[in-house]
């Protein structure tokens, strides 16, 4: 995977209908939520969130499956949101990827991110996603979220993971490795 200048016209958008709440640096955040200009709009947004749902717990089920056969026992975990934040006190604009996941667990114990290669999204254009796995200190155990992202300019590096307390942790990726 390769480092990415961020452009300026990133679309910031995601798959769920919370609103998000403010950045770790105190400003407001982009409304990263659905428009809707009618009820037929936000049904079809509906239907779209329900098939990402639906087609990420596949695919995370599918590596879940394949790491087993492995030896590895992931603890696939389900994601209550996703979206991307621009954190721009920086010379270039930073894209920080922001996962809520229902868990009780303190994600400040993770040790390391790994980035699956990721794939295009087929249902809506423009988004990639891509399966996570979280370390903790106990390798053989690791954590499997997917992920739903808009594809422009965001290099993945950049994690805010929040669990169902509202307990975050930020965690970074120095670089990336095929393996």
């Amino acid at each position: 995977m390769s480092n990415n200048i961020v452009p300026n016209d990133v679309p910031e958008e995601e798959f769920s209908d919370e609103e998000i709440s403010g950045s770790e640096h105190g400003e407001e955040p982009p409304d990263l939520g659905h428009p809707a200009t009618d009820d037929e709009e936000d049904d079809e947004n509906l239907e779209v969130d329900i098939l990402a749902k639906d087609w990420l717990a596949e695919k995370a089920e599918k590596e879940a499956v394949r790491l087993r056969g492995l030896g590895v026992k992931p603890l696939v975990l389900k994601v209550k949101n996703y979206g991307v934040l621009r954190e721009v006190d920086h010379v270039r604009p930073i894209l920080i990827n922001r996962v809520e996941i229902e868990t009780g667990f303190d994600l400040n114990r993770i040790r390391q991110v790994l980035v699956a290669e990721s794939e295009e999204y087929p249902h809506k254009e423009g988004f990639r996603a891509a399966n996570v796995l979280l370390f903790t200190e106990n390798m053989t155990l690791p954590i499997l979220i997917p992920y739903i992202y808009p594809a422009s300019g965001n290099d993945l590096k950049e994690w805010l993971l929040i669990n169902a307390r509202g307990l975050r942790s930020r965690q970074s990726i120095g670089e990336f490795h095929d393996l």
